[in-house]
């Protein structure tokens, strides 16, 4: 959507200097010329006014809009992930607006948040003496920050993976081994502060069997590292074995994490994607593609580019 403010303070820089060039130049300037001058002034001051009247009819619309999305939203989206458990990875730094609706959307669908995980700033692997420890705890190769970021969403992805593919025929918590492995990978990174931790039900792991992924990005500010690169492969590799993963980012963010998604192959095929997470429409786009985001290929929504459709659809048995 265009915002019209720009346009205001451009009229305004106009009307500035059209103000000072008629007082500095009215001595040298015939009758006619000036007088058109001045009629050009009232014409853009009319305008102005009509531009601040659209601006402020358009935001009270967007207002009426996404208050009467929220009163449907419950029973839209009522029941939706009932019995999904959910682990939610989130981008530290990322804007509050839109952890509060990623969490409102998916408990207001009866889904139990069972864990986040935070990728901390210090992913961006700056100090060569840390990357270089990072590489011999985790057995990676020494490459670059941009290639081993890389590296470690992958190992995540593809254990945490491992573990929810598990399903219930291993129960809650999942095969001993798949989880040692998990622990292999999130023991060090928690230890050294690259992740931060915290698990809401002390009965279950981390990452249990059957659980979905939702990770969290985006904000108007700077990312604290190259992030979408790190959140594709993450995702990616998570949802290689068909477990339901979401990635969500705010309007206005400046971090391409859902661009970043849909234009990877592998990616846009298996990972689902909400781009307006924090409005009425985002939030209940995230509870319904969470629902049915074991479904290959994935889909995408929203308002940006390479968006499939607002929302999904009606799921056939709905």
């Amino acid at each position: 959507m265009i915002d019209f403010r720009y346009h205001i303070i451009s009229i305004v820089a106009v009307l500035l200097a059209l103000s000072l060039g008629i007082v500095t130049g009215s001595a040298f300037l015939g009758g006619p010329l000036l007088e058109q001058l001045e009629n050009r002034v009232d014409s853009l001051e009319r305008t102005n006014i009509d531009l601040l009247n659209r601006v402020r009819e358009t935001e009270r619309e967007a207002a009426h809009q996404e208050s009467a999305l929220s009163a449907f939203e419950s029973t839209l989206t009522n029941d939706a992930l009932s019995g999904r458990r959910i682990v939610l990875w989130r981008i530290g730094e990322t804007e509050a607006d839109t952890i509060d609706a990623v969490e409102s959307a998916l408990e207001g669908a009866d889904g139990a948040i069972v864990s986040t995980i935070v990728a901390t700033a210090a992913f961006n692997l700056d100090d060569l003496a840390a990357r270089e420890e990072l590489t011999t705890t985790l057995d990676l190769p020494d490459v670059t920050a941009a290639d081993l970021r890389v590296d470690i969403a992958e190992l995540l992805g593809a254990r945490a993976g491992a573990v929810a593919a598990q399903g219930e025929v291993e129960g809650a918590i999942g095969g001993e081994e798949s989880q040692a492995l998990l622990e292999e990978v999130v023991g060090p990174l928690r230890d050294t502060g690259y992740l931060e931790v915290e698990v809401r039900d002390e009965e279950l792991p981390t990452v249990p069997a059957a659980s979905a992924l939702v990770i969290i990005a985006g904000s108007t500010n700077e990312p604290p590292f190259d992030v979408a690169p790190f959140v594709t492969q993450l995702a990616s590799s998570f949802g290689a074995r068909g477990n339901p993963v979401v990635v969500v980012e705010g309007q206005g963010s400046a971090w391409g994490v859902v661009e970043g998604v849909r234009g990877d192959g592998d990616a846009h095929e298996r990972v689902s994607t909400v781009d307006d997470v924090d409005s009425a429409v985002g939030r209940i786009s995230l509870a319904l593609a969470l629902e049915r985001a074991d479904e290959r290929p994935a889909g995408h929504y929203g308002a940006g580019q390479d968006a499939e459709a607002p929302v999904p659809q009606p799921s056939s048995g709905g």
